[in-house]
């Protein structure tokens, strides 16, 4: 099943998409995880859950 963008409708793409938290103390944690980003690159993303990983 293809999922559609709700901002502009175009295609949703599986990808990585990393964060980037920084701690009270000053330490960085770098997390990443499957997502769905939009094809036309509006800024839209979600992250993919497990029905969407295979």
């Amino acid at each position: 099943m293809n999922k559609t963008c709700p901002n502009c409708g175009a295609l949703l793409i599986k990808d990585a998409w990393e964060t980037v938290e920084t701690n009270d103390n000053g330490s960085y944690v770098f997390k990443s995880y499957l997502a769905l980003k939009c094809l036309q690159r509006c800024g839209y993303y979600e992250r993919a859950d497990q029905n969407d990983q295979e």
